[in-house]
């Protein structure tokens, strides 16, 4: 994950405008290997046979949440679902943007279960 730093997100527009655009380029990757990973277990039917789905979903999970679980203590990461990502962390924008990254990765693992067969 990309750390922000402050003068970013206090920053001017062009800094934030950067970032996302940033991000966008890495929610892009992340699903072109999603895309890719389908493809290679569709080719490998007896590795897809034995683990039925199960092996896609958990190297995708685990693409997903690594850059999020190297910056951030698990406390964190949970306070950013259980909690108000304010009373998690003192630095609310960093938590806020980390907690948004994950809603992304989330929505993406979703996305990779509805393009697997059945």
């Amino acid at each position: 994950m990309l750390l922000v730093p402050q003068h970013v997100l206090k920053g001017h527009y062009t800094f934030r405008a950067l970032y996302n655009a940033l991000t966008l380029f890495r929610g892009l990757l992340l699903l072109l290997s999603i895309l890719a990973l389908r493809r290679f277990l569709l080719l490998s039917q007896i590795l897809w046979n034995v683990f039925n789905n199960s092996l896609a979903v958990v190297v995708v999970f685990f693409l997903c949440c690594w850059q999020h679980l190297q910056h951030s203590s698990l406390a964190q990461l949970l306070g950013a679902f259980v909690l108000n990502p304010a009373i998690a962390s003192g630095r609310r924008r960093v938590l806020v943007v980390r907690y948004n990254h994950l809603v992304h990765d989330l929505l993406l693992l979703l996305l990779l279960l509805l393009l697997l067969p059945r």
